[in-house]
């Protein structure tokens, strides 16, 4: 079966987690909040009744669920690199570090690593401003962006 890059990276990205730290796999849960509908009318039920159910528009990819550092868990979207990054999931990080969450997105499978070390080390400032991206998405003010392995700033005052 072939993947989509993205897919790819997700793979790679838990098998990782997986050799590194494996007591962190029951933790770290992919949210299955896919938005492609089969077409035609049994899509369209499908769809609605998703919805019903709690189905929102950008949603995380990953969630891993350890308390650390005064922050519920994190919010990981993992993208390939190069991926663009939806409005809805800027609004949907932005809501979970509202709420208390440690939210990132990061472009490839060392920078998802990273994200995930540095969260459970408790490193200083885990909860960045936007970095090493090229293009800042708009509202993306108080989580990370990591596309390289540089770490700077200061942690969100709650």
């Amino acid at each position: 079966m072939k993947l989509q890059p993205e897919e790819r990276v997700a793979v790679d990205f838990i098998h990782l987690i997986r050799l590194r730290v494996p007591r962190l796999a029951p933790f770290l849960i992919h949210l299955t909040n896919d938005r492609r509908v089969t077409p035609g009318k049994r899509g369209m039920v499908t769809h609605a009744l998703k919805v019903r159910m709690g189905w929102r528009k950008g949603v995380a990819d990953y969630l891993l669920a350890q308390p650390v550092g005064g922050f519920g868990g994190l919010f990981l979207e993992l993208k390939a690199p190069g991926g663009r990054i939806e409005h809805e999931q800027v609004e949907f990080l932005t809501d979970m570090h509202s709420a208390g969450f440690a939210a990132c997105a990061a472009w490839g499978t060392s920078a998802a690593v990273t994200a995930v070390s540095s969260y459970l080390a408790k490193e200083p400032g885990f909860v960045y401003s936007v970095i090493g991206f090229p293009e800042r998405p708009a509202g993306a003010q108080g989580w990370l962006v990591l596309s390289d392995l540089t770490l700077t700033g200061t942690p969100r005052k709650r």
